[in-house]
């Protein structure tokens, strides 16, 4: 039987990434990074305005995207079962009747429950999943929540610098504000209905000063041991020097005033204090 999913979200630059590569590494879990099949499959079945869904799930086209950008977490020969399945496990016929959330939830699970080979923590890292909570809470209703965020300065220097030159980067730093703004209201807005034994929230300034205490807190949240050796490896893999680097960012308050309201608002949320 699948463990109830567990998803590691944030806006972009929040540390995320190397909460969940961390975690994967733990035996009791199973975590891919980035492996965004549910994001696709939310996409192309539940939001698919097409009518009869079931005829063709697309699930041809999930399998090539997946390939885009490498899955870390797992190791190759997952992601190579994980391919076989989508293209051979789930022929159109199968889901005849059936809704879209229910084909959804059932490629997830299978493909989940088969690779997991029965670990308690099973689940994905993918940033935009902060865009689907609503999607999520429907297809998963127990599903549990790492929510991670940052100072709002910080991510968006952050973004600018790491993203450089990448379809997706904002125009300048107001953009980029904007775009932690939106990402985060959306946290916000649906954290109140995830009952608090099932969401954790770690901000990145406790997550680079204090690490082995963070991943201690997040092993109680998952009901899983870390040993004294991995604690180490945390202590040594996670940066304490990431902070205070969005203080120089040059930002038009032209641009950021018609949002302003929602970024004050939303930094307040998370106890971070604007200029």
């Amino acid at each position: 039987m699948l463990a109830e999913p567990l998803f590691v979200i944030g806006a972009q630059r929040s540390g995320t990434t190397v909460v969940s590569r961390l975690l994967a590494e733990l035996e009791d879990v199973y975590l891919t990074v980035n492996g965004k099949l549910l994001y696709y499959l939310i996409v192309w079945i539940c939001r698919d305005p097409a009518a009869a869904k079931s005829a063709h799930p697309r699930l041809d086209e999930i399998a090539y995207s997946l390939r885009r950008k490498p899955i870390i977490g797992i190791a190759e020969s997952g992601v190579d079962r994980m391919i076989e399945m989508l293209l051979t496990g789930f022929p159109p016929e199968r889901f005849a009747g059936v809704t879209p959330f229910e084909i959804t939830r059932t490629i997830w699970r299978e493909v989940y429950e088969e690779l997991s080979e029965g670990k308690p923590v099973v689940g994905d890292k993918y940033n935009e999943y902060l865009l689907q909570l609503s999607e999520i809470a429907n297809l998963f209703p127990c599903a549990r929540y790492i929510f991670l965020h940052r100072d709002p300065l910080d991510a968006a220097e952050s973004m600018l610098r790491a993203f450089r030159g990448r379809p997706w980067v904002p125009a300048d730093a107001a953009r980029a504000l904007e775009k932690w703004t939106r990402w985060n209201e959306c946290w916000l807005a649906a954290r109140g209905s995830i009952p608090s034994d099932r969401r954790l929230e770690i901000g990145f300034g406790n997550l680079t000063s204090a690490p082995r205490e963070v991943f201690e807190s997040i092993a109680a949240f998952l009901g899983i041991k870390c040993t004294s050796e991995f604690l180490r490896r945390v202590q040594n893999e996670i940066k304490s020097d990431r902070g205070g680097l969005g203080a120089d960012l040059r930002i038009d308050s032209n641009k950021t005033r018609p949002f302003e309201p929602e970024l004050r608002q939303v930094a307040a949320a998370f106890g971070y204090t604007l200029p």
